[in-house]
């Protein structure tokens, strides 16, 4: 939601694992319908870098994307600093220190198991974000008034005489 409504200043030079929590589902049904009995399944999709998702969510969106991409070491250095402004401004923090972690961490998983055995797709990431971006703004989560203007759709002018003109 930040990413869409400009207020986060600055990405971080990261990314993770991000898979649709409906392919979840339905590949979750599909174990315990199909699934060998005693398996463990991952269900992931592949890394995708903070910088790849703000520009799907601000194509999404219709929005400006993050410009400024900061070195992990960076932001995980600045935490104590924003933890501290943000209670002291009684808001919810944009990162923190356990979310750099995560990124931080592994996140080269093998889905090639739930591949194999449950006929695990995961849909593009593109279609998660514009689906996700979508009900936010059904939900006034968005503030519309970001939004840059749509681009027009392209319609054929009628001239008084008749005759179409682009």
């Amino acid at each position: 939601m930040e990413v869409a409504n400009e207020k986060l200043p600055a990405t971080v030079n990261a990314g993770y694992d991000f898979v649709d929590v409906r392919d979840v589902a339905a590949a979750t049904i599909r174990a315990c319908t199909q699934g060998r009995c005693g398996q463990s399944y991952i269900l992931s999709n592949r890394t995708w870098t903070m910088k790849q998702l703000g520009l799907m969510i601000a194509a999404a969106n219709h929005s400006r994307s993050t410009r400024l991409t900061v070195p992990l070491w960076l932001a995980s250095a600045a935490t104590p600093f924003t933890a501290l402004y943000y209670r002291l401004v009684d808001k919810e923090p944009l990162y923190t220190k356990f979310a750099l972690e995560t990124i931080e961490s592994n996140s080269g998983f093998d889905n090639s198991k739930a591949v194999r055995d449950l006929d695990f797709h995961p849909r593009p990431m593109q279609e998660t974000v514009t689906d996700t971006v979508s009900f936010l703004q059904s939900i006034f989560r968005i503030d519309q008034n970001r939004i840059l203007a749509r681009p027009a759709l392209r319609t054929r002018k009628v001239s008084p005489a008749g005759k179409a003109r682009s």
